[in-house]
């Protein structure tokens, strides 16, 4: 199943569901234009439920995001040092550092970058890609989809943060294990459901 989040909202791309396979293969172009209507409609307007469930069997989730939206990538990372793990607040709300990929760069270097620009911290040392996140946006009179690459990082350096307020970064703080439920119960929901898991899992040694 794919995820995409709108704030807080969530699309639900179901792929392979049994129950949809026979009627995935009768489709016409007309119903996929149904589907690719009613998830423009979802996004639209803010009465819609926060989940709406599409089953895909039979497609490729990203080839139909495609009809939908214009896909920027983007990467990040979770932070480590000293025991916990590197957040921002952004817009007054807790988040982790990330960007926009520039073309001249591999994802990998987007990811450092982005948080060295975010927090003003130096000495950072790329870890482990921890996964991909979907999330969409209204910009320029269209749907951008941004897939956010995140990655493992441990700083090497000093704990001296420069929070990059052009981007509406507020504060550069540590997270300790302790914290932890309070950040995933006020950050995005993509957040949440995409690194929540893993943000425990790399601060369970500290507890």
């Amino acid at each position: 199943m794919y995820k995409v989040f709108h704030e807080n909202r969530c699309l639900h791309l179901l792929q392979n569901e049994t129950a949809f396979e026979e009627k995935a293969a009768n489709e016409t172009q007309a119903d996929w234009d149904g589907k690719i209507a009613q998830i423009k409609r979802w996004l639209s307007d803010p009465t819609e439920p926060d989940n709406l469930f599409i089953p895909l069997a039979g497609i490729d989730p990203m080839d139909f995001l495609a009809k939908i939206f214009q896909f920027r990538q983007a990467a990040g990372g979770i932070l480590l040092h000293d025991n916990a793990i590197i957040i921002i607040e952004r817009n007054g709300i807790p988040d982790l550092p990330k960007g926009h990929q520039e073309s001249d760069e591999s994802i990998e270097e987007t990811a450092v970058r982005e948080v060295v620009e975010e927090t003003g911290l130096q000495l950072i040392k790329l870890k482990n890609k921890l996964g991909e996140s979907l999330h969409c946006y209204w910009w320029n009179d269209h749907w951008v989809l941004k897939q956010t690459s995140w990655y493992s990082m441990v700083l090497e350096g000093a704990f001296e943060p420069v929070p990059q307020s052009v981007e509406g970064i507020s504060s550069v703080k540590k997270l300790q294990a302790h914290q932890l439920d309070g950040f995933l119960a006020s950050t995005y929901r993509s957040i949440r459901e995409t690194l929540g898991t893993q943000m425990s899992e790399l601060l369970s040694d500290f507890k």
